[in-house]
């Protein structure tokens, strides 16, 4: 029995352009239009759909955060990093 080797070629460029139409198309959208109108009426300030976009992401990484209390130190660990960092995007 003769074993061929059998080689996959992937592809490795990486096209940015997809993730910022795909960000371009979300802050567009009506629900995170309306929803930058309920931040901005609770901050008393004016509230971009990126900024929403940004607020959303910290408080999934908060969430995230609290609900996996029981988890190891590693994971707890990088729940915090990914947590202030979103939290530190969000006030940019």
């Amino acid at each position: 029995m003769i074993k061929k080797a059998t080689t996959l070629r992937l592809s490795t460029t990486f096209v940015p352009s997809v993730s910022l139409n795909l960000r371009r198309r979300l802050c567009e959208s009506a629900a995170i239009c309306r929803l930058s109108e309920i931040y901005s009426d609770l901050l008393e300030e004016k509230i971009t759909p990126d900024r929403t976009l940004r607020l959303i992401h910290a408080q999934i990484a908060v969430f995230a955060l609290l609900t996996c209390c029981n988890s190891s130190l590693v994971v707890l660990c990088a729940l915090t990093v990914w947590a202030f960092g979103s939290i530190y995007a969000a006030r940019r």
